[in-house]
């Protein structure tokens, strides 16, 4: 069984536990201009519980890296590594490309039969262009 996340969209937030052939057992999904990562872990401990999976069970989790939008991405892929981390999961980072339902089982497929590959994996965040920092006003003093 597989953990997955996307948090690309910062109005809407997917985990969805898989197969190791794709097939979907379980989803949550939350639309909320105001999710934050605590909600996100939330959902994740809801899912699992639902299912009675515990997360030391999982497979691996895998996570969109993006593009999307900065901070949903980032809690994102924090919620996943920190998961992979502590569970000792592998964590695999997924392209938007990816998510379109061919592509995304071909990867389910791969990492099922070499799960050992991907351990101590940390996911990174593609945010998709730079980030928009505005310079610091220069000080009167």
């Amino acid at each position: 069984m597989y953990l997955y996340l996307d948090t690309r969209d910062q109005s809407r937030f997917i985990a969805a536990l898989l197969g190791s052939t794709g097939r979907r057992f379980g989803l949550k999904t939350a639309m909320d201009t105001k999710l934050r990562a605590g909600g996100m872990l939330n959902a994740v401990r809801k899912l699992l519980a639902t299912h009675k999976i515990r997360p030391a069970s999982l497979g691996a989790v895998f996570v969109e890296q993006g593009p999307g939008a900065f901070s949903s991405l980032r809690s994102g892929i924090i919620i996943a590594n920190t998961m992979g981390f502590a569970y000792r999961l592998p964590v695999v980072g997924v392209s938007s490309s990816e998510g379109t339902s061919d592509n995304l089982l071909k990867t389910f497929q791969k990492v099922a039969s070499k799960t050992q590959k991907f351990n101590n994996s940390l996911a990174l965040p593609v945010y998709g262009r730079e980030p928009s920092i505005t310079k610091p006003r220069k000080s009167l003093g």
